[in-house]
């Protein structure tokens, strides 16, 4: 019952502070690791004045981990994944011809709208000519990324820009 209270009071503050507009430099995941850490610090408190130092201490943080993890997949996946947000746009428009949908997932349009997103949370920015170039925090992940690619066996991508996508900037 603890943990239910504990994981509700963090998706609560999760959602406070992600309406507070001096959050609003940082991407929803940062948000949430900055409140469910706090909670999370409160919660290992209320563990240790219960069990102290044990396995029910341990077994119970590390629950309170993976709920964590699960609801950062969740809310990552609502964001980018392509069947949620059709979901999403059929129940706000209430209904869509299959016209309207594939206007909403024209290939150029979906690009744009990933372009957006990573310029967004500062992983990509445009240089002088306008070009797309990864921003530090961009190139690091980009290197992980990598690795896990090569661990996993698949094969390397590189492409030869062949199309303009027009200015981002709206």
């Amino acid at each position: 019952m603890l943990l239910i209270v504990i994981v509700s009071l963090a998706i609560f503050l999760h959602g406070i502070i992600s309406r507070l507009a001096i959050f609003s430099k940082y991407d929803s995941v940062k948000r949430f690791l900055l409140v469910g850490s706090l909670v999370g610090l409160l919660y290992s408190f209320i563990l240790y004045e219960t069990y102290g130092i044990s396995w029910n201490m341990l077994s119970g943080l590390l629950t309170y981990a993976f709920i964590c993890e699960l609801y950062i997949f969740m809310f990552t996946m609502t964001i980018s994944s392509i069947s949620a947000t059709l979901l999403i746009n059929l129940l706000l428009a209430k209904t869509l011809s299959q016209d309207d949908i594939a206007q909403l997932y024209k290939s150029e349009q979906m690009v744009l709208n990933r372009i957006e997103r990573l310029l967004a949370i500062q992983l990509i920015q445009e240089d002088v000519a306008k070009s797309l170039i990864l921003t530090n925090k961009g190139e690091n992940l980009a290197r992980i990324f990598a690795k896990f690619r090569s661990f996993f066996g698949h094969p390397d991508v590189s492409i030869t820009p062949t199309k303009t996508f027009g200015n981002i900037n709206k």
